[in-house]
């Protein structure tokens, strides 16, 4: 006798909509919230040890790691949530549109600039800077989602449809308008910064084409200033000789 081969049951449609988001990379960066977050809640004695790792006062007292471990760090049950929803929503489709390396640059170096705008204005204003987790690293992949896609149709939810760039702004508008209510200054100040880095890193070509173009257009101002600027459209019957 053969044996008859098991078919596999068929995978709901949501199931295949939520696997297809989730990349090796996201994977990684969701088992390392998902761990800290677990071992803030489950162990008590952790609280001392994830003080340390998490953006706080001491940044510029002799840890500066914090920089780095503090986007690794999330207290906040409800933030974490949204962490998690923004990763899952915007970091699949960023990744494979820049690539996995320029998107690894991307949530580091836009989470670790945020956080020394953050610590920085805190410092400058003798205030804590509080936990902020990888709050401003997903901020900066929402507005790099936008860049990439700009007019676009997304799909948020059933039934409701907006462009990538009105996803953008309205992320951006709705974190500065939440710490202006809270007056939280420093937050603000990350908040900018991170807008500004995902915007940059997110650009075709990556910092390398922002350069280059930066780069052109002085090369350009300075041959206006030492040409005497260009030339002029002549005038008379020395136009039709124009080319």
């Amino acid at each position: 006798m053969t044996d008859i081969p098991r078919r596999r049951a068929a995978r709901p449609p949501w199931m295949d909509a939520v696997s297809a988001r989730l990349t090796p990379t996201i994977k990684k960066i969701v088992v390392v919230l998902s761990s800290t977050f677990a071992l803030y809640v489950f162990v008590p004695g952790a609280l001392p040890l994830l003080s340390h790792l998490a953006l706080g006062p001491n940044v510029f007292r002799g840890e500066p790691w914090q920089l780095v471990t503090g986007l690794a760090i999330e207290l906040r049950p409800l933030t974490f949530f949204f962490n998690l929803i923004g990763l899952w929503f915007t970091g699949a489709m960023v990744e494979r549109s820049v690539g996995t390396r320029r998107f690894v640059t991307l949530f580091l170096g836009a989470g670790v600039l945020g956080n020394i705008a953050v610590a920085g204005t805190a410092h400058l204003l003798s205030t804590s800077p509080g936990p902020v987790g990888c709050w401003l690293a997903v901020h900066a992949l929402f507005v790099a989602f936008a860049r990439i896609f700009d007019r676009q149709e997304m799909q948020v939810a059933p039934g409701l449809v907006f462009r990538a760039r009105q996803i953008g702004i309205f992320w951006v508008a709705f974190a500065l308008v939440a710490s202006a209510v809270d007056r939280n200054v420093p937050f603000i100040a990350g908040i900018i910064v991170a807008t500004l880095a995902g915007f940059f890193l997110a650009a075709p070509g990556g910092l390398r084409e922002v350069y280059g173009t930066f780069r052109a257009r002085r090369q350009r101002q300075r041959y206006k200033v030492l040409d005497g600027g260009l030339p002029g459209r002549p005038k008379g019957r020395a136009q039709k000789y124009w080319n």
